[in-house]
């Protein structure tokens, strides 16, 4: 996550759930969340909820199965 200048967390999905971005452990708390509900594939977008900086251990955790991830990012 370099010096901590990103601010949101990016996806193309499609389905419907929540998909949640946590770092270095999956129990940690996220550090932004995506809710969604669409057919086709839509980019969503979420302000991160704190400043990241340094190297961290990345676990994408879905709410439920049936969910299509494209791509993520953090910009």
């Amino acid at each position: 996550f370099g010096n901590g200048d990103l601010k949101y967390f990016c996806t193309m999905v499609k389905g419907t759930g929540r998909l949640e971005i946590r770092l270095d452990n999956k129990t940690s708390p996220p550090a932004a969340a995506l809710e969604f509900d669409c057919e086709e594939y839509q980019g969503v977008y979420q302000e991160l909820q704190s400043r990241i900086e340094g190297i961290h251990d990345v676990y994408l955790v879905m709410s439920q199965e049936g969910i299509c991830l494209d791509y993520w990012m953090v910009k």
